[in-house]
């Protein structure tokens, strides 16, 4: 006898039941670990509610604290020094910076007698900065001369120096350009052997100590004041008395405008451009004022610009 078949609906219906029975087991699991998470999950409410403090270690928090200080009295000395606010100086020596730049680029070494106005307004275009520095020294050299000579008179060096430094004047003004170099780099060596190494025969031709003790000056004891002085003790501590052993070496101070004095003294390099000269002027005239502070404070010469020009 045939078996009788069942239905499919029927056949679906057991299916379901089996289903329900298996399943029994993770339902009874998921309901004790349910009961088990209670505990957890009452106190993360509880959590919810409280505000957990946030601890810092005494170190930092004086830290802040001294840079706090630092920052209100940095401004108020700038504020009772005349100065402006704080962003003013701060722009003020952007401005220097952006200038101390162009000069480097143009190759000419700051001074009292540089017309800052016109290096802001050129822009950093070097070419234009070039020429319209060459036509300030050109057309205004009997001024720049005059100034530089009465200032010269006020330095603490011998009656030697300032004969030597006025027959380089003559020189530049008369087109000489390589006898100012030739000139001026030994007698700075010779004020620097008399005033700082009491006229000994010792071998200074490297000026460390001048270097050195041109480094104790603040940024307001020499012409020009500042941060344009500071490019200035940059080049004396660097470029001036750099030793060239390699012909590269020569070569990058060939194409340098400011003289070098190992150079100019060994004949590696010709300096007989204005702009050669000029900037020998420039730095002897800031080595003797750095000399003459070192004798004699008193004796630097003074400037009637505003203190934020000092910067």
């Amino acid at each position: 006898m045939a078996e009788k078949r069942r239905d499919p609906i029927s056949q679906f219906a057991d299916l379901q039941e089996q289903l329900r029975e298996s399943m029994k087991p993770i339902a009874d699991m998921q309901r004790e670990l349910q009961k088990a998470m209670k505990p957890i999950a009452d106190i993360q409410k509880q959590m919810q509610g409280i505000q957990i403090p946030v601890f810092r270690k005494p170190e930092f928090d004086s830290a802040v604290q001294k840079i706090l200080e630092d920052r209100a009295r940095f401004t108020k000395g700038i504020e009772n020094l005349g100065l402006g606010s704080a962003s003013a100086v701060a722009k003020k020596m952007a401005q220097i910076g952006r200038n101390t730049q162009a000069l480097d680029d143009s190759g000419w070494l700051p001074h009292y007698s540089t017309p800052f106005a016109v290096v802001e307004e050129c822009n950093g275009d070097t070419a234009a900065l070039q020429a319209r520095l060459e036509k300030h020294y050109q057309d205004g050299w009997q001024n720049i001369r005059r100034d530089i000579e009465t200032r010269l008179t006020s330095y603490d060096i011998d009656d030697e120096a300032k004969a030597t430094f006025r027959e380089a004047l003559t020189a530049h003004e008369t087109g000489l350009y390589r006898s100012v170099c030739r000139v001026l780099l030994p007698e700075i060596e010779r004020v620097a052997r008399i005033e700082l190494h009491g006229d000994k025969l010792e071998r200074i031709t490297s000026q460390p100590l001048l270097r050195e003790l041109a480094g104790y000056l603040s940024l307001a004891s020499i012409e020009p004041k500042g941060l344009y002085c500071l490019n200035l003790f940059r080049h004396l501590t660097g470029h001036l008395y750099e030793n060239i052993n390699t012909e590269a070496d020569r070569q990058r101070f060939a194409q340098d405008p400011v003289p070098n004095r190992h150079a100019a003294a060994h004949g590696l390099v010709s300096y007989s451009s204005m702009q050669n000269s000029l900037n020998t002027v420039f730095m002897a005239d800031y080595i003797f004022q750095v000399i003459s502070f070192l004798k004699n404070p008193s004796s630097a010469s003074r400037s009637t610009e505003s203190k934020l020009d000092s910067l």
